[in-house]
């Protein structure tokens, strides 16, 4: 079931396919010597690989992940799984987080969300007993046309004078328009904490992802290269 609101609609069967593999990060950050936390989002590739946008996870001088909480399907106050916590630090952050090279928190917004993409790895000691991986998700592959007009974007908004906490999964339908072969534009309703939510639409019964959402009216396409790098994370990290 879904209520919509505001153009948005509400995922009460959080269950159900590809929702039960949609899951919302709370990410603490240290900058110098201050901690500040972040809602976004994020979403299962497979069984130990969770997708997101880079500025969700990425760490540098001055601004360094050092908690990433990660609740399955979650729904309010329940959730499919209890909260998965990994404390990172320098000895373990590049075994369980990866980003691309090039991309700076330094750089200008035109120029992040060409590489606004990372993975997380989940060890299996962090999974529950009996959580399933059966491809809910599918990165694009390159002999399936692309659907633009029957996009779908899942998130958890996180503005609470908008009247979203963090906590609630919404998602919504409509048309992207593609700008270049690395950014697509949108007119969906998103707010700060979707950050990181797959843009996907469904073809003979899958959900096929080709995009991450990682500013207010756009995002980033994984196109060949970017598929291919974060298969490269995958590896270094499974």
């Amino acid at each position: 079931m879904v209520i919509n609101t505001i153009g948005m609609e509400k995922v009460t069967d959080i269950d159900k396919v590809p929702f039960n593999k949609v899951c919302h990060l709370t990410v603490t950050r240290r900058k110098l010597f201050k901690k500040s936390s972040y809602d976004s989002t994020g979403f299962f590739i497979s069984k130990n690989i969770i997708l997101t946008a880079a500025h969700n996870i990425h760490s540098q001088i001055g601004s360094k992940v050092i908690l990433i909480k990660i609740q399955i399907g979650q729904s309010g106050d329940s959730q499919l799984f209890p909260s998965i916590n990994m404390s990172i630090d320098n000895n373990n952050r590049k075994q369980l987080i990866s980003t691309p090279d090039e991309y700076n928190f330094a750089k200008r917004q035109g120029i992040r969300i060409l590489h606004d993409y990372g993975v997380i790895y989940i060890p299996d000691e962090f999974l529950p007993s009996d959580f399933t991986w059966n491809e809910e998700f599918t990165l694009n592959p390159s002999n399936i046309e692309i659907n633009y007009n029957k996009a779908i974007l899942c998130g958890y908004p996180a503005v609470k004078n908008a009247g979203f906490d963090g906590d609630i999964l919404y998602s919504q339908e409509g048309k992207i328009i593609v700008n270049n072969r690395n950014v697509y534009g949108h007119s969906f309703d998103t707010y700060r904490g979707n950050s990181g939510g797959p843009l996907f639409f469904k073809n003979e019964g899958k959900n096929i992802v080709y995009g991450i959402h990682t500013f207010s009216s756009s995002g980033t396409i994984l196109n060949k290269n970017v598929k291919n790098k974060i298969k490269k994370f995958i590896q270094k990290l499974s």
